[in-house]
């Protein structure tokens, strides 16, 4: 009879074994599936982001000078409604730091031009004066310029809303009381120039791209240059 050759022995593995390979399996679908996602997810988010450009319609340059004086004309407004208003006016005094001095003496000046006029009559609205008309203009025009940030603008109305809001200030005369209806008209004015602004910004997004496009030899991912951008 002809003998059959022994098969060769296998060692079972150990449960350390199936443990220790167990283990390396989940780890290896651990890293493919963190890594995938992810080079799929910036793919996508940087298709969406183009896809999104090419909808905004960019500005000629005529568009871009009118949209800049829409939006001046509105913060010089603002801050024309600010100064027009006793109470206001003291808000912008008391957010005064670091203004020119020439400025802050016209500020100061006008604001003792409300006082003697209140002085006379309790009434609403204080008479008219062309002297305190034309300090206002030269004011607002002057705010606008020194404040390019808006942050100084956004610090006064958020100290006025809080006191509208809660009323916690209660001048005597009636020309110092800021109402709800002030306050809102103070509103639309930074309204207004804040969604020029934007659709500034969203109209020179393809300019961001096409700058990025010149700094991608600097090894940082195109997306990434984008968001610095």
């Amino acid at each position: 009879m002809e003998k059959h050759a022994k098969p060769p022995v296998v060692d079972e593995p150990t449960a350390t074994d199936l443990h220790d390979e167990q283990r390396r399996i989940v780890a290896a679908r651990r890293a493919a599936k963190r890594a995938q996602p992810k080079q799929a997810h910036g793919k996508d988010l940087l298709t969406s982001y183009m896809e999104q450009l090419g909808h905004i319609p960019l500005y000629t340059s005529a568009q871009e000078l009118g949209r800049a004086e829409q939006m001046a004309k509105h913060e010089v407004q603002a801050w024309r409604q600010l100064l027009c208003h006793p109470r206001a006016l003291g808000v912008v005094l008391a957010e005064s730091d670091g203004l020119p001095e020439p400025l802050l003496q016209e500020l100061h000046g006008l604001r003792e031009s409300y006082r003697r006029a209140a002085a006379r009559g309790f009434c609403r609205r204080l008479p008219h004066s062309a002297r305190r008309a034309a300090c206002v203009e030269a004011a607002a025009r002057t705010l606008r310029q020194v404040d390019l940030d808006k942050a100084r603008l956004e610090r006064v109305l958020g100290r006025l809303r809080r006191e509208v809001w809660s009323r916690r200030i209660m001048p005597p005369h009636a020309a110092y009381r800021l109402t709800h209806a002030d306050l809102t008209a103070l509103e639309q004015e930074r309204g207004a120039a804040l969604r020029i602004r934007n659709d500034f910004v969203r109209a020179n997004l393809r300019l961001v791209v096409a700058v990025a496009r010149t700094f991608q030899q600097y090894k940082v991912a195109f997306i990434d240059l984008i968001q610095e951008g």
